[in-house]
């Protein structure tokens, strides 16, 4: 990948994570579900003030662990690409609007 594209890839994931609240990819399971009753997790977009965005249902309670590696490899990928930082009242600030400001 070329510096620009990098670039270019990193100004993606910032607005990304800007216009979805600062969102990290999780599982997220439907209430009440308790674990082997065959319930469905969801992969969503887990909002910094504590909303979900649905983003698809797997269709079984094995696929969660699967589900996890994907959104790990993910929040570590867009961690990278646009750091950001979760003060004492969670607020998140991004590295990049700091170094715009400086």
């Amino acid at each position: 990948m070329s510096d620009d594209d990098r670039k270019q890839l990193a100004a993606r994931a910032l607005a990304w994570a800007k216009s979805n609240d600062g969102g990290r990819l999780g599982v997220w399971w439907p209430c009440g579900s308790k674990t082997g009753d065959g319930s469905q997790p969801i992969m969503s977009v887990l909002w910094d003030h504590g909303g979900t965005g649905e983003l698809g249902v797997f269709y079984d309670e094995e696929s969660a662990d699967d589900m996890e590696i994907i959104c790990d490899i993910f929040n570590w990928a867009l961690e990278e690409l646009a750091p950001s930082e979760r003060g004492f009242y969670g607020q998140r600030t991004y590295l990049a609007d700091e170094e715009q400001a400086a």
